[in-house]
């Protein structure tokens, strides 16, 4: 845990369809029990291989971002998330990161406010 209260978890999930979203669940489901034992918000980030806010569906987390992120160099959807709580997206604002040419995705980045 942060010293400002959150929890940061970034994960990579597989690319093959039906093993991302089983790894999706258990993720969200062990974000959920750190929230209840540690009484801390958690931000679920990273790279979902999952499209079209499936992610957010399925958890019922809401994007703090909604910016494209593949492919970098003309982001025509995204499998990159920065998940919340809806409750907390108030805390959170969109940072607009610069194109980069490190990666074929585009990095996504949000600033919390207490």
């Amino acid at each position: 845990m942060l010293d400002n209260g959150w929890t940061v978890i970034n994960t990579h999930l597989s690319f093959v369809p039906l093993v991302n979203v089983y790894q999706l669940f258990k993720l969200s489901r062990w974000a959920k029990a750190i929230e209840r034992e540690y009484s801390t918000k958690v931000i679920l980030l990273g790279d979902f291989n999952l499209p079209g806010g499936i992610p957010s569906k399925l958890t019922l987390w809401k994007r703090a971002t909604q910016s494209l992120s593949y492919p970098s160099w003309n982001p025509k959807i995204s499998f990159d998330y920065i998940l919340m709580r809806e409750e907390h997206l108030s805390q959170s604002t969109e940072v607009i990161t610069p194109t980069l040419d490190i990666s074929d995705h585009r990095p996504l980045s949000i600033d919390l406010v207490n």
